[in-house]
């Protein structure tokens, strides 16, 4: 499976596509041993996008509240999709 490093927040994360049954994403806390993010593969580009805005909010902005994480991946995915980006 694809794997990228990122730094977020002055964190070092890994970022991988994995055979996720019970979710679409999911983050590790910026404090873990080895911080990484997951992204189920297999999904649409359009559901990929956002899942990976709403992991990567969870990353730089751990203790936010997951309903305004909700909000602003949505939104943050929406504009991006009008912009044209799409997963190469």
């Amino acid at each position: 499976m694809e794997q990228y490093c990122h730094t977020i927040g002055g964190v070092d994360y890994v970022v991988r596509f994995a055979h996720l049954k019970t979710h679409r994403g999911d983050c590790s806390r910026p404090d873990s041993k080895r911080p990484e993010i997951r992204i189920k593969a297999g999904m649409s580009q359009a559901e990929t996008l956002e899942v990976i805005c709403h992991e990567f909010l969870h990353a730089a902005f751990w203790c936010l509240a997951e309903e305004s994480i909700d909000e602003s991946a949505a939104s943050l995915a929406a504009l991006l999709r009008k912009m044209g980006y799409k997963r190469e």
